[in-house]
């Protein structure tokens, strides 16, 4: 079975990530040192890790890129 992509949107309240799970039923909180594949667009994905500083972001690569987040932006994920 392949994992399908799933929306990771920003819940101010809780100041956490969720991904969206059954519908809107459930969601799944995504804590620092997770790891999971962020979709890129045009079939691309990368594995990464997310993290919390000031703001949550995530890493990527060898060389422990950092990108930040967009509260405002919903991502596609798998986990």
């Amino acid at each position: 079975m392949t994992k399908q992509w799933r929306d990771m949107v920003y819940d101010k309240f809780l100041d956490c990530w969720m991904v969206v799970l059954d519908g809107g039923n459930r969601d799944y909180r995504i804590r620092c040192g997770e790891t999971f594949k962020i979709h890129l667009g045009d079939g691309n994905e990368i594995l990464c890790r997310m993290e919390l500083g000031f703001d949550w972001y995530i890493i990527v690569g060898i060389n422990d890129t950092r990108f930040y987040l967009n509260p405002n932006e919903t991502y596609q994920v798998k986990i």
